[in-house]
């Protein structure tokens, strides 16, 4: 009786990959957004870094895109995300006529393995969004 079905289901056990995947993505939640770092890997991210390609100005006239948390993110767990206040969708909106960025993930794996992801937003596609109104009742 031979064992090749057991030798080859450790194969297919053994080839599957255990690995971080960073997103750098944009929520917009009641009027205001966010930039939102997740792993949606399986692995944990270890020296993550996210570049902007243009300062992205939010509240209080702080550049988000200069963060500390942008560079200095030494881990980032299976599923932890991080989230960033920009502003409110009204400022983001007054403060500029064109509101497109892209951003550069970077993050070793535990190996030491460097990996990369590009992600383009374009914040003026939830321009005009109709927003709910919930009003208090006495």
């Amino acid at each position: 009786m031979s064992d090749r079905p057991t030798s080859r289901i450790a194969e297919v056990v053994a080839a599957e990959v255990v690995a971080a995947e960073v997103v750098v993505d944009v929520d917009y939640r009641s009027g205001a957004f966010e930039i939102v770092i997740v792993n949606i890997g399986d692995a944990v991210a270890h020296d993550v870094k996210v570049k902007f390609s243009r300062n992205l100005v939010g509240a209080r006239d702080v550049v988000v895109s200069e963060l500390p948390i942008f560079q200095r993110l030494r881990t980032l767990p299976p599923g932890k995300q991080i989230r960033v206040f920009l502003d409110s969708a009204d400022a983001v909106f007054r403060r500029r006529k064109t509101n497109t960025f892209s951003v550069v993930a970077y993050w070793n794996s535990a190996d030491g393995t460097r990996s990369t992801a590009s992600y383009t937003h374009d914040l003026d596609a939830y321009r005009d969004l109709p927003e709910m109104v919930v009003r208090e009742w006495r």
